[in-house]
């Protein structure tokens, strides 16, 4: 063989070499993409179907305080001696349990968007994940979550305190001070900071849920990597 045909058979051979690098790097790349596309449409289904179930539990728990404010408030009157139609306290309380889950739902509704929106959005739009992908996303979450339960918390409060009660009082006409106090006490006070209780306890176990589900499409998409192209795993 002539020293020009060794060196193009180097040169041949090197090239090649080039190109298969080159496919490898694309190949990589797009493996990257597609697993990256997998965990955060995961996450993404997880946001929706915790938030949609959080719903649910907290709708229940507003159902169970208002039919005990119903009760408390049907052997109150009795007690009392004050006039009232069954049918209509249900239907004032019911108006009422509404009202609350219109603000708790609205509120879930705004951090299910923002995460979304937010986090998840801007991580499908870079080219890469954070090397700390996984603590920012929780950071996330937990962001807004405080800002949820500070909303919920003041909403709550707002409808409760300055609405309903006063509601209560000027539709039954109550003007003695001993009545008036017990509506008080059992609306604004019992009544409100139980039901703000259980709302945020069905909210933090579901943002626990959240997170180890979380963690865990975590390590399936990095097991993924590794998996399907191991050389170009993150």
């Amino acid at each position: 063989m002539t020293n020009i045909s060794i060196f193009v058979n180097i040169f041949l051979r090197i090239e090649k070499g080039v190109e298969m690098d080159e496919e490898n790097e694309n190949l990589g790349k797009m493996f990257r993409e597609k697993n990256k596309e997998i965990l955060l449409n995961n996450l993404t289904l997880d946001i929706d179907r915790n938030l949609d179930a959080l719903k649910v539990t907290t709708d229940n728990c507003v159902l169970l305080e208002t039919n005990k404010l119903l009760i408390f408030l049907k052997n109150f009157f009795k007690e009392e001696g004050i006039k009232y139609q069954k049918e209509e306290l249900i239907g004032i309380i019911f108006r009422e349990k509404t009202e609350i889950n219109k603000i708790v739902n609205n509120r879930i509704e705004q951090k299910k968007n923002a995460i979304k929106d937010g986090f998840i959005k801007q991580s499908h739009e870079s080219e890469n994940l954070l090397s700390n992908f996984i603590e920012e996303y929780i950071n996330a979450i937990k962001e807004e979550t405080e800002k949820m339960n500070g909303d919920i918390s003041l909403d709550i409060k707002t409808r409760i305190c300055l609405e309903f009660s006063q509601y209560i009082i000027k539709k039954y006409t109550l003007s003695d001070e001993d009545q008036i106090d017990r509506i008080n006490s059992r609306i604004n006070g019992l009544f409100k900071d139980t039901l703000i209780r259980r709302i945020l306890e069905e909210i933090k176990f579901r943002d626990d849920s959240l997170k180890n589900q979380a963690i865990e499409s975590y390590q399936k998409y990095r097991m993924l990597n590794e998996n399907t192209y191991g050389k170009f795993a993150d």
